[in-house]
């Protein structure tokens, strides 16, 4: 299943809810508009998608993305935005890279805590000469 609403639609028939339950729910006026949202014609509302991942007894994360390994990032731990230094020029990631940051977004904490201590043994050892964090610096 790769859509929310397949997921939305197979939890319903495990717990017996119909669409017509989800009619005040939702906030809409008929059992067809529910069905819009279940075949995606139609996109609900933040909201909508909150009430329902509740009443389907599913977190959210995993009604929108289908898997039990999402990992969210309390806000306190996020990192402040870096700041502006025009000397530098991101590089583009590839596609290998983008590969990597998913799967350490999807890792729990002991997970990236490893992959963080390897980052700091290369970068000690000397095995990140030329590049600094995935930033160039502009030739000047």
């Amino acid at each position: 299943m790769s859509e929310w609403y397949e997921r939305a639609k197979a939890r319903m028939e495990e717990l017996g809810i119909t669409q017509e339950d989800l009619v005040p729910l939702l906030g809409v006026k008929t059992r067809g508009a529910v069905g819009h949202y279940l075949t995606g014609r139609r996109d609900p509302s933040v909201a909508q998608l909150k009430a329902l991942s509740k009443t389907l007894k599913m977190s959210l994360d995993i009604l929108m993305f289908g898997d039990e390994s999402v990992y969210t990032v309390p806000a306190d731990e996020l990192a402040p935005p870096p700041a502006a230094d025009e000397d530098r020029e991101l590089v583009p990631l590839t596609r290998e890279e983008k590969k990597h940051i998913t799967l350490y977004r999807r890792a729990d904490r002991k997970t990236r805590d490893a992959v963080q201590n390897v980052y700091e043994v290369a970068k000690q050892s000397g095995r990140l000469s030329g590049q600094q964090d995935g930033i160039n610096r502009k030739a000047g």
